[in-house]
């Protein structure tokens, strides 16, 4: 009795897992499907800044790029407010099937500890890659008297300076500039909308990505007093210490990011594809006129890289509440 028993137990067991072995290998034939039949339908690629900014422009180079290398339409969907905290809601009502894919820069690190300190970082996504970088400029309308950083800084008339948003790397700028009481930061939707009233002359100043900046200052419709990072344009255009020595680094990256729940596979086939398609001469040839560096990391390296930084902007904000 106890033998017939044990060979019923033994065979039970058999069969379990047996199950098992070949619920794994149902799970890896789906994931293999997934990875080598990814993207059958055109991908979304939302953008949570206005259009002509320097996110949008190159979200828009990527859609080109990353169609021709899926053979499938990829399309950009400018969703604006709240220095991309629409935008997140937004992808974060799609469903989680890899056909939403948000492209975002340093203000997904540096929004949340200015807009929402309670909950001072973003939840509910997986980062894909980072792919470029770009430093941003101080700049005057081309009429404006001052002529460099200094003046002004000691200047004592009201200054409006106006940003790309709220919390943005750009805002933070605006925190540091140590400036008397009469700076009124002046938010806006996106880069390119700061950049236009700046050169209509109804802001004093602005701080913009060096992206969306360059073109006017080729055109001679805005001047650059000085620079946020070590790197440099122009003899003219100081970097300032002030940037430099002074909190977290302020160049603006670009990365993409996709809903936590989207099958592991198709997280997979993507972030390989901006890893294959995007570190080639090509587009390194392609960022140059947009004044964008590339800055290549996987999904893996790069969340590594976003945590630390999303770390020292928490302990920034708790030190600098202005």
């Amino acid at each position: 009795m106890q033998k017939g028993l044990s060979w019923a137990v033994m065979a039970f067991c058999g069969l379990f897992l047996v199950g098992c072995g070949a619920d794994e290998t149902a799970s890896e034939t789906q994931n293999t499907a997934q990875k080598t039949s990814y993207p059958t339908e055109t991908v979304t690629l939302v953008v949570p800044f206005s259009a002509g900014g320097g996110t949008d422009i190159l979200a828009r180079h990527m859609a080109k790029n990353l169609s021709d290398a899926w053979s499938v339409p990829v399309i950009v969907k400018n969703v604006t407010g709240a220095s991309g905290r629409v935008a997140e809601n937004y992808v974060m009502t799609r469903p989680a099937d890899g056909y939403t894919l948000y492209l975002n820069n340093s203000s997904f690190a540096t929004v949340p500890p200015i807009l929402t300190p309670d909950t001072p970082k973003v939840d509910g996504f997986t980062a894909l890659g980072s792919l470029a970088k770009s430093a941003s400029l101080l700049i005057v309308p081309a009429d404006s008297t001052f002529t460099s950083i200094e003046a002004l800084l000691t200047d004592s008339n009201d200054l409006f300076v106006g940003t790309c948003g709220l919390g943005t790397p750009q805002h933070w700028a605006v925190k540091r500039l140590k400036r008397h009481e009469a700076t009124t930061h002046v938010p806006y939707g996106g880069c390119s909308d700061a950049l236009l009233d700046v050169v209509r002359g109804e802001l004093s100043a602005g701080i913009v990505t060096k992206a969306s900046a360059t073109p006017m200052i080729e055109s001679g419709k805005v001047r650059a007093l000085a620079i946020t990072s070590a790197e440099s344009i122009d003899p003219e255009i100081v970097a300032s210490d002030i940037w430099l020595n002074d909190g977290p680094n302020l160049d603006q990256w670009y990365a993409v990011f996709i809903h936590e729940k989207a099958p592991d596979a198709i997280k997979e086939t993507i972030s390989d594809t901006l890893m294959r398609v995007f570190d080639t001469p090509q587009f390194e040839a392609e960022l140059a006129p947009l004044s964008l560096t590339p800055y290549l990391h996987n999904g893996t390296d790069f969340d590594g890289a976003l945590k630390a930084e999303q770390a020292a902007f928490i302990e920034s904000a708790k030190h600098n509440s202005k």
